[in-house]
């Protein structure tokens, strides 16, 4: 993000919905979950409640990949001249400097926005109103911000219009600014998938649906849509060079992190900055998260240790994992930077997948 620096060190944290400062924009409620403040700079994550009276901004870029995930509800996502419908559990991801638009079908929509590197969230907080309410503004509550701030914070922050259309922000939603154009330069293309469509790995009662990874986002991120029953998790380990990000779709987490265990619920975020010791395990009747890894990389893991789970896999079931040479995967976890670690399982976990 041009002219724009994190200098403090991350703390691992957990967060709930009602705790994240919540902003009204374009009739919608945005509830910062993490800035770049708490994360080193690594990414900020926005849960959005949006309706069809409000919707997304008009077609516009920002230098920033964007990760978007449909918790529930129904959008149609214009981004690098394609046309989606995304349902609830659908992904879809946007490439840096890569024109993009949403338009909501439904009400109850629920989206899951996050952008590496972070930067986006201080655009949305400069010129959106704080919200009064945990809720979404009612008509008329948010009026639209003065052009001038606008301008200025997308000179600060780096955020671009589309050629030919105004800047996000300053306009209300309309048909006319949702479609978008190629971009010839990008590295990857935008895509959409959802957990059904992905990749799919089993490994020791846990289901990894893989949504992004290495390739398809030119090394930014790998996303993972898992599927843990009670008892699962992974024992202690860190990431030399990755942070990592945590969405409670459904269920409960005990997350040991930095020597300190913190409870994630539906709902919450946890982030756990690279160099942090850290473990998991599920609780109840299980959990659904999404699980950010950045630096991408981790999906090499899953393909050289865990064994496909085919699309009628619904029962988790215990798979072994696959015979694995000691040496490659010691030479693998080198490579992404994995650490297992040689203490005592806060949770006394049964897993043998680190992440």
């Amino acid at each position: 993000m041009p002219g724009l620096t994190f200098s403090t060190a991350p703390r691992g944290y957990v967060r709930a919905p009602a705790d994240a400062p919540g902003f009204w924009q374009l009739g919608n409620l945005w509830r910062v979950m993490a800035t770049g403040h708490q994360t080193g700079g690594s990414l900020c994550f926005i849960d959005q409640l949006v309706t069809p009276e409000g919707g997304g901004p008009g077609v516009h870029l920002h230098p920033s990949d964007e990760g978007l995930y449909v918790a529930s509800g129904h959008c149609t996502f214009h981004a690098g001249g394609t046309t989606v419908s995304a349902g609830a559990g659908s992904f879809v991801f946007v490439p840096r400097f890569t024109e993009h638009a949403f338009s909501v079908d439904a009400p109850g929509t629920q989206l899951l926005n996050f952008y590496l590197p972070a930067g986006f969230e201080l655009f949305i907080m400069g010129f959106a109103h704080p919200a009064e309410r945990d809720e979404l503004p009612r008509h008329g509550e948010a009026a639209m911000p003065p052009v001038r701030l606008v301008e200025r914070l997308s000179r600060d922050f780096g955020q671009l219009a589309a050629p030919g259309y105004p800047l996000p922000g300053t306009v209300p939603p309309a048909p006319e600014l949702m479609f978008s154009r190629p971009n010839p330069d990008a590295a990857v293309p935008p895509y959409l998938t959802s957990a059904a469509s992905s990749p799919r790995w089993r490994h020791d009662s846990q289901r990894w649906s893989v949504l992004a990874d290495q390739a398809r986002t030119d090394g930014s991120f790998s996303l993972f849509e898992v599927a843990a029953p009670a008892g699962a998790g992974a024992p202690p380990h860190l990431f030399v060079r990755s942070d990592v990000f945590y969405y409670l779709l459904d269920g409960a987490l005990d997350l040991w992190i930095g020597e300190e265990v913190r409870r994630a619920e539906a709902g919450d975020v946890a982030f756990v900055p690279r160099g942090t010791p850290h473990a998991r395990v599920a609780l109840g009747e299980g959990a659904r998260f999404l699980y950010i890894v950045t630096p991408a990389g981790f999906e090499r893991v899953l393909e050289q240790s865990s064994e496909r789970a085919g699309e009628d896999a619904e029962a988790l079931g215990n798979a072994p994992g696959r015979p694995v040479d000691p040496a490659r995967a010691e030479r693998l976890l080198h490579d992404i930077g994995l650490r297992p670690l040689a203490v005592t399982d806060p949770f006394v976990s049964q897993s043998c997948l680190v992440a």
